[in-house]
């Protein structure tokens, strides 16, 4: 239906982001990279489709080009809080040491927690993330002890494994690096 809407309105950019974020969901992210970029250039100060289209990049390992958008996306929404919290996590956990900047990313992660009201385990984790960075490794520690009782109340599997993983690389006083960042 989203590729009907598209060639019936080649120019109405809502289409193109939805069908990009179907074509997201779907694993199709090279064709969802091309529909984000329609849409921005069909509405270049839409903020979401600047998150998204640095999702897609970061997912394909543009890392240049996905920090590109999501600093695009902070300029055009200053109180968004995603395309904060995904550039942070580049800036902390990125394994090419020339892409990290701690202190940039812990002032990024801190503003997405308290944008978001302090009750995300994710958002917490790129703060943990960003204080080990910075080496201040007892924070991170509070930090994701937090996170994990969020993601326990939440029932977040996943998370909860994430992060039992991460507290103990930061009471071994070892920063993360997120190996999917360098591919």
């Amino acid at each position: 239906h989203l590729r009907t809407a598209v060639g019936l309105q080649p120019n109405y950019a809502d289409a193109h982001y939805n069908l990009g974020t179907a074509l997201s969901q779907q694993g199709q992210t090279w064709e969802a990279l091309e529909e984000y970029r329609k849409t921005l250039e069909l509405r270049p100060t839409d903020a979401e489709a600047h998150t998204s289209l640095g999702n897609a990049l970061a997912q394909e390992g543009f890392i240049s080009e996905a920090m590109a958008q999501y600093e695009s996306a902070v300029q055009l929404a200053p109180d968004s809080v995603l395309p904060r919290n995904n550039l942070a996590w580049i800036l902390s956990a990125s394994p090419d040491a020339s892409v990290r900047n701690g202190a940039k990313a812990v002032e990024l992660a801190q503003q997405a927690v308290e944008y978001s009201g302090g009750n995300n385990p994710l958002f917490l984790r790129t703060l943990a993330a960003a204080y080990a960075e910075t080496g201040r490794f007892a924070e991170a520690v509070d930090v994701t002890e937090r996170a994990i009782r969020l993601a326990e109340a939440q029932n977040n599997q996943t998370g909860m494994r994430m992060l039992r993983e991460d507290i103990d690389r930061f009471r071994s006083k070892t920063p993360l690096r997120d190996q999917t960042l360098s591919r």
